[in-house]
């Protein structure tokens, strides 16, 4: 959908084929073996060599002898390749394991587990009260679904406040940041809301199989005050408004070049015409405080102008009334499934009951613990020898591109050469917690008013969300709070406002990493994918 598959997989297997022709030897300091003998690296040569083509000859056509073998992947992850795919099952898989080794070590994890175990358990009785905390949340974002929005309620600003304070992004993501320039106290950076436009696709085919009038019935009954119903073709109208806008904001993501801005909020008109300053200001005083408010200095910034372009364009393109039906609809189908593990529709996946369950639960226990969990599988995972080992490719993949680009004999503007080292040496790789949340004192400290005992997994969301607010007040939390989530895709992004490549802790397992394999794998899998990405500092 959004990656071609078979190229990304014929420049992602080459590295690993060529390794399981001609085995190198093992990369970290310390390795004895030359060849691949480890069970991790074994796994990943057999995944490698079952997918070859074996009736074409490698010489004459090497890309249909590594890639036609190779299928595309048809649950929610469809935009992504077979590899990828797997990466994120293997994440899934692993994640109950994140809690039985992890609390070993970081025994505060048990927070997280314990929110994990109750969504697994979560009984009839506590679906009751479940349904009753949804129903007051929505209510407080003043779209309380099935009715109508209630006075007051804007489009703009309910989905700051979700996008903000709850960490649901429907048509963006946002993350602040303090005192980025002189004049500026706060900075918002907007991202595309990927993982709401693979839910939208998702919910549209699994709903299309269970019939559409049928799950809006079936929601209608856990959550209406009153029985009276929308008729059948309001119902489909409001489907066609929210398939309209999930269609232009998926065009945003398929954007071959993104062309980042920012701009102080005085002059946000230039790029949202139908959203002048006044209006900005309002919304996000309102929806996403921060202290002393906001001022004309403040500054939007997003790593492509056309998500605020399509934000600008939706909202001129329906009345605010429909667009909150919208979002409210949205969001009841996003939240639902916390109270009733029933209200999930199972869709063309083949995945099973237990199986759909366990990747809900993993989701929303990462949404409100997100540093804590990746500190649990950095810390089960690697060393500090083998973070080292890992930065030292890192730094040498970046070394390599400074050196190429210092010798390109067509760049004639020295200037120009120059500030492009400059920002490459800058470039920084974000994939490791600080080391003082690494330990247990420090994340003990961090999510001390994290609840550890809560009857249901919307009541345990809705108090860590809470309490994660109250960490933006604390400036030591900064750089862990941007962290991305681990189970959505792409594992690697360039951020060109903060010119940095952010990493997934799911990007440590096979088939992008493995400590136990040798140099090719390292270089084949974390190096390829993070060079990847370094060359957009370039763009």
């Amino acid at each position: 959908m959004f990656w071609a598959v078979n190229k990304y997989l014929f420049i992602a297997a080459r590295p690993v084929v060529a390794f399981v022709l001609s085995a190198r030897p093992a990369w970290l300091p310390g390795k004895d073996a030359h060849v691949c003998s480890s069970i991790p690296c074994i796994h990943h040569a057999e995944l490698i060599l079952s997918k070859l083509n074996w009736t074409v000859d490698p010489c004459s056509d090497f890309e249909t002898f590594v890639c036609s073998k190779w299928k595309a992947p048809t649950n929610l992850y469809s935009h992504a390749t077979f590899l990828e795919r797997f990466a994120i099952d293997a994440w899934f898989n692993y994640f109950r394991t994140v809690f039985t080794e992890g609390t070993r070590r970081l025994a505060v994890g048990a927070k997280a587990r314990a929110m994990f175990e109750v969504c697994l358990t979560n009984t009839g009785s506590n679906e009751v009260s479940s349904a009753s905390l949804l129903k007051e949340f929505m209510h407080k974002r003043k779209i309380p679904w099935p009715d109508d929005p209630l006075p007051g309620a804007t489009p703009l600003g309910v989905l700051l406040d979700v996008a903000y304070n709850w960490r649901i992004g429907i048509w963006f993501v946002v993350k602040s940041f303090r005192a980025p320039m002189q004049g500026a106290k706060h900075a918002l950076l907007f991202s595309p809301a990927r993982e709401a436009i693979l839910f939208a696709n998702y919910m549209e085919e699994a709903i299309s199989a269970e019939g559409y009038i049928k799950y809006w019935n079936k929601l209608h009954e856990a959550y209406a005050t009153y029985p009276s119903r929308r008729n059948d073709s309001e119902v489909l109208r409001i489907r066609q408004i929210e398939h309209d806008i999930f269609h232009q904001l998926g065009s945003v993501l398929q954007d071959k070049v993104s062309v980042p801005v920012q701009y102080p909020l005085a002059d946000i008109a230039n790029i949202t015409p139908g959203l002048p300053s006044v209006e900005w200001m309002r919304e996000l005083n309102k929806s996403a405080e921060v202290p002393g408010g906001y001022a004309p200095t403040d500054l939007i910034s997003t790593n492509n102008a056309a998500l605020l372009q399509t934000v600008d364009k939706v909202l001129r393109q329906h009345s605010w009334h429909d667009l909150l039906l919208h979002i409210s609809w949205f969001l009841v189908q996003a939240l639902s499934p916390l109270a009733d593990r029933n209200l999930l529709p199972p869709g063309k996946n083949n995945w099973t009951t237990i199986d759909r369950r366990r990747r809900l639960c993993a989701s929303w226990v990462e949404r409100s613990y997100m540093v804590l969990i990746r500190s649990m599988i950095v810390s089960h995972l690697t060393d500090s020898k083998t973070r080292e080992a890992i930065d030292g490719v890192l730094k040498e993949v970046k070394y390599i591109a400074q050196k190429k680009v210092s010798n390109l004999a067509w760049i004639n503007d020295d200037s120009f050469k120059r500030t492009a080292l400059l920002k490459l040496q800058n470039t920084k790789a974000v994939i490791w917690p600080p080391e003082k949340l690494l330990t247990d004192e420090g994340l003990s400290t961090m999510y001390a008013n994290f609840s550890r005992n809560e009857k249901s997994l919307v009541a345990f969301w809705i108090k860590s969300l809470e309490a994660t607010r109250a960490l933006r007040d604390k400036p030591e939390y900064d750089e862990a709070l941007t962290f991305p989530l681990n189970f959505n895709l792409p594992f690697f992004t360039y951020d060109y406002i903060l010119n940095a490549v952010f990493v997934s802790a799911a990007a440590l397992f096979v088939p992008q990493y493995s400590g136990q394999g040798p140099k090719c794998m390292i270089y084949g899998g974390l190096g390829f994918s993070y060079a990847r990405q370094l060359v957009k500092a370039l763009n």
